[in-house]
């Protein structure tokens, strides 16, 4: 309740999120009264069969309804979604392209991401069980490593222990460890109420008023942290000690424990409905209800589409075989197919071109599969093997120089330059230190470091004392300047006008370019400049091309190149990217 609550933006639940470090606790108590020695197929199949039909329903579902209020841009969104839900792997998913807190994309599946560390958790159950019967000690120093990785990562990246299964394994054997040690199996032996209705406040008071901030690095407010440690010990009072009898015997709890018993059902209604019953094309993921005729609505909804749920799919206990999941895994990669179809029905070719502006963006830093296969580096190469090596490069940059990059690489690579990229995206070298850029610039043997940040950011450094660092190793340093920013969404501002021919849009950054153009300047800092492939003076102002002929928008929100839009920079930065290889052979 808390986590609908939460995600209705009601204000009290506020960090209602925390419920799911609760239902992580509940998991793991509940594994360990129900796992049977020896009985590894039928826990399999009988927490398949608890689970497993109304997660898909959930997904097909969610994908369909997408697809007939939705646009293609927003769509393409929840298809990718869908996919790695259709594995189990939504965590990974959103581990890999976004935070949790983050409403810029448009996440209708976003809740599936507890489930598939929940899911992730099943695999290695009988795991866990075997050490613990073979040594205590083995299982608590699982449980204590979980927990230390969790709060060191939580301060490097919170988003990382946020998603990732090893992160959280300690909340789940947390909740095994009360049903083990403090329990009879689940049933309560140690009659001490007061001790869970301590436990019950606890939780009450961190969901409504402990300043909890899942977007920053800190044990004190960040998450997971310190509020999911508390989390885990209320939690664990409340089952290890239970709670007093007159509350249980209330009319309250009479109704919670109804509503528990559609708990699974409105979890995965709930967040699906929410989404996309207040989506607006364009705008992400929006949970503010504008009012509370909206949040009626809502609770009427998600009681509709948590009654489907639960009566066709949750009440059933289908007695899934594993046989069944190759045919629920093509039933829901067909229903992205379908959906993906059905979606595009009634758009002309330029329309579908604008619209495609999400699909049209270079994949994240390094890529997915570079971060899985090397989740504690720092840096990757992007240039493919080169026969002869004429040089290196390293590319630093905030999200800007991340948008340019492909564009950058395909022409170096046409050169025998080596591009590396530094995988965080600090805005001005915060969380990576100069200090550590200039490592790596030894560590790869950099010829050159190339720089490319949104003006703001540019501005900032260009005022420290990075360039100086930056000399003192000797290494040259080259800057792109930035690419002219609006005051607009340009997709949404195309599409509502209907304009979807080229035409040029004032940018809302002319000052700032020229005030970084001087800085530059100043420093003695080659640079390349990109506004002339876009910009050209009119009557004393500066206007830009935003879309291509064919309608193809150069950007995906108000700054950020598509690859489409890094594409026109390509025959400048060949010419550019020739000078700088020319003064690295001198």
């Amino acid at each position: 309740l808390v986590v609908v609550f939460f995600h209705l933006n009601i204000g009290f639940f506020a960090n209602g999120f925390l419920g799911v470090d609760l239902f992580f606790v509940v998991s793991g108590f509940l594994m360990a009264v129900l796992y049977k020695r020896g009985q590894v197929r039928e826990f399999y199949l009988r927490r398949a069969s608890r689970l497993v039909p109304a997660y898909f329903a959930t997904i097909v579902l969610t994908l369909l309804f997408s697809a007939f209020l939705t646009l293609p841009a927003e769509h393409s969104q929840v298809v990718e979604q869908g996919i790695f839900g259709t594995f189990f792997l939504s965590n990974v998913g959103f581990w890999l392209t976004d935070s949790y807190f983050s409403s810029a994309s448009f996440k209708p599946l976003l809740h599936l991401w507890s489930l598939g560390v929940e899911a992730q958790f099943y695999l290695i159950v009988p795991l866990l069980f075997w050490m613990h019967w073979r040594s205590k000690l083995i299982s608590l120093t699982v449980l204590f490593g979980s927990l230390f990785a969790c709060l060191v990562v939580a301060q490097i990246s919170p988003y990382t222990a946020f998603f990732n299964t090893p992160f959280r394994v300690w909340q789940f054997l947390a909740g095994a460890a009360v049903a083990l040690y403090v329990t009879d199996r689940g049933a309560i032996k140690h009659n001490y109420p007061w001790l869970g209705l301590f436990g019950m406040i606890m939780l009450l008071l961190l969901i409504g008023f402990y300043p909890v901030d899942g977007t920053v690095s800190s044990f004190i407010y960040g998450h997971p942290s310190l509020a999911a440690v508390l989390v885990t010990v209320a939690s664990a009072l409340i089952l290890g000690f239970g709670l007093p009898k007159s509350l249980l015997s209330s009319k309250v709890a009479f109704i919670l424990k109804k509503i528990g018993d559609w708990s699974y059902s409105i979890y995965l209604a709930h967040f699906s409905v929410i989404v996309l019953y207040l989506y607006k094309p364009f705008s992400g993921t929006r949970l503010e209800p504008e009012g509370w005729e909206d949040i009626l609505i809502l609770i009427t909804l998600i009681t509709i589409f948590t009654a489907i749920i639960y009566n066709f799919f949750d009440k059933k206990r289908w007695r899934v075989q594993f046989s069944w999941f190759p045919v629920l895994i093509l039933l829901s990669l067909g229903a992205v197919f379908l959906s993906s179809v059905i979606v595009k029905q009634g758009f002309s070719t330029k329309e579908l071109n604008l619209l495609s502006y999400n699909s049209d963006r270079p994949v994240y830093r390094c890529g997915k599969t570079f971060r899985l296969i090397n989740p504690t580096s720092d840096y990757c190469e992007l240039t493919k093997a080169l026969d002869q090596s004429k040089g290196s490069l390293l590319l630093i940059g905030d999200s800007h120089s991340d948008s340019i990059k492909e564009s950058l690489v395909k022409e170096a690579e046409k050169m025998n330059l080596r591009v590396f990229f530094i995988i965080d995206s600090p805005p001005v070298l915060g969380k990576i230190k100069t200090e550590r850029v200039l490592q790596i610039a030894d560590e790869i043997k950099a010829d050159a470091i190339v720089a490319h940040y949104r003006y703001t950011n540019a501005l900032s450094i260009l005022e420290k004392d990075f360039i100086d660092k930056v000399n003192s190793k000797k290494v040259k340093l080259y800057w792109i300047a930035t690419t002219p920013n609006f005051e607009q969404q340009i997709p949404e501002t195309l599409w509502q006008s209907k304009e979807m021919l080229a035409i040029d849009k004032k940018p809302n950054d002319t000052e700032f370019a020229n005030l970084i153009i001087e800085k530059l300047n100043t420093n003695k800092i080659d640079f390349f400049d990109p506004r002339p492939v876009f910009c050209t003076k009119k009557n004393g102002s500066e206007l830009c091309k935003v879309v291509s002929e064919e309608g193809k928008p150069y950007y995906f929100d108000s700054h950020h190149l598509t690859r489409t839009g890094a594409q026109r920079l390509e025959p400048s930065l060949e010419t550019w990217l020739t000078y700088i290889k020319e003064n690295i052979n001198d």
